[in-house]
C-alpha cells in the first residue's frame, strides 16, 4: 500500500488496497458552471476520474463477495461557488452551487448501477480551497467517521490542494492531544480546457496560494478553532465585516490588469472567450460579460480623467 499523501496521475494507478479501503472521494470545484450540469471541463475530468475510482471499488467489493452499499466509499462534490465570480443562478434566481453541477454531471453521465444518488453528497457552504477542506472534514469526515479519503484535482491545483488538506486534515481538534487520524490520498487529473495564458496565471496564482498556506498559514493556525478564526476573522466569504465592506463597494472601484482578468475569466461561467471553451450563451456568462463590461468601462473613464487633468495642467503651466 503506498504511503499517505501519495499523489496518483490516473486511477489505474491506486492499488486495490487502497481501493477497497476508501471511506470518501473528494472532488473539488474549480469555477462557475455554464448550466445546472455543465461545470468547467476540468472539473468534469475530475469527476470522471473520480467516478472510475468508484467504479472499481465496487467492482472490488463485488468480487470479494460484498454487496452492502455502505462498503463503497462515499462521493463529495466541494464548493457553493468561486469567491470573486458571479453565481449560476436557476429560474427561480436561486444560486446553483458548483457542487450541484459536479453531482449533476455525475448523475447524467453515469447510471443508477454505476454510481446510485445516494452515494453523492454535496458541500455547499465553501467558497475556495481552504474552504473547501475546512467544511469536508468538519461538515462530513469528523461527523460520519471517514478516514481513507481521496482527493481529485485538475495538476495545475493539485500542489496548493495538497498543502491545504494536509494542513486542515492534520488540525487538532479544541482539547485533543491525539492529533489527526486521517489518510489523505490524492488524484491528480489532466490540464484541460484552459488556454496556455490561463493556465499560466492559473500556476502562478496557485504558487503563491501553496507559498502562503506553507510558510504562513499551517504554521499559525494549527487546530481546528484557530481555521475557524482565521475563515471568520480574515476570509472574504466568512468574515462579517469583511462581507459588509463587500457588499457596500461600488463594482467599479476596482479595476483588473488584463493578467487578472484572465485570472478571474479561467473560472467558467460558460468562459465567454476560449479561455474555457464555454458556450457563449450560457446564463452564467452573462455575469462574466458584464463583470468585464463593468471592469473595463471604470478603466476607460480612469483613463480619460487623467487625461483631462494633464490636458489642464498643460495649459496653465504651458
Amino acid at each position: 500500500m503506498p504511503p499517505p499523501e501519495a499523489i496518483f496521475t490516473s486511477p489505474s494507478e491506486i492499488p486495490n488496497a487502497s481501493l477497497s479501503g476508501l471511506d470518501a472521494i473528494f472532488i473539488l470545484g474549480g469555477g462557475v458552471p455554464a448550466s445546472y450540469a455543465d461545470p468547467p471541463s476540468y472539473v468534469k475530468s475530475r469527476c470522471d476520474a473520480a467516478a472510475q475510482v468508484f467504479i472499481c471499488c465496487g467492482q472490488l467489493l463485488a468480487k470479494k463477495g460484498g454487496t452492502k452499499e455502505d462498503q463503497i466509499p462515499a462521493i463529495l462534490t466541494l464548493s457553493a461557488g468561486t469567491a470573486h465570480m458571479p453565481q449560476l443562478l436557476s429560474s427561480d434566481g436561486l444560486p446553483i452551487w458548483e457542487s450541484t453541477a459536479s453531482a449533476a454531471y455525475l448523475m447524467d453521465q453515469y447510471s443508477k448501477e454505476q454510481i446510485p444518488p445516494s452515494k453523492i453528497l454535496v458541500e455547499t457552504t465553501s467558497y475556495d480551497t481552504i474552504s473547501n477542506a475546512y467544511f469536508a472534514r468538519t461538515s462530513f469526515a469528523d461527523v460520519l467517521g471517514w478516514n481513507r479519503i481521496l482527493i481529485v484535482t485538475t495538476e495545475f491545483h493539485m500542489a496548493r490542494s495538497k498543502a491545504i488538506f494536509d494542513w486542515i486534515f492534520a488540525a487538532k481538534r479544541k482539547n485533543d492531544i491525539s492529533g489527526s487520524k486521517y489518510e489523505l490520498y490524492y488524484l491528480s487529473t489532466p490540464n484541460i480546457g484552459l488556454s496556455k495564458e490561463a493556465l499560466e496565471v492559473r500556476r502562478e496564482h496557485e504558487a503563491r496560494g501553496k507559498k502562503t498556506v506553507l510558510t504562513k498559514l499551517s504554521k499559525q493556525y494549527t487546530t481546528l478553532p484557530a481555521v475557524l478564526e482565521f475563515l471568520t476573522s480574515n476570509h472574504d466569504f466568512f468574515s462579517s465585516k469583511k462581507l459588509v465592506e463587500r457588499a457596500a463597494t461600488s463594482a467599479t472601484s476596482n479595476v483588473l490588469d488584463p493578467r487578472s482578468m484572465t485570472l478571474k475569466l479561467s473560472y467558467g461561467g460558460g468562459g465567454g472567450s476560449n479561455l474555457n471553451g464555454g458556450n457563449r450563451n450560457s446564463p452564467a456568462n452573462l455575469g462574466v460579460i458584464v463583470l468585464a463590461a463593468v471592469a473595463m468601462g471604470a478603466l476607460v473613464i480612469k483613463c480619460f480623467v487623467r487625461s483631462t487633468r494633464s490636458s489642464r495642467y498643460s495649459r496653465l503651466y504651458k
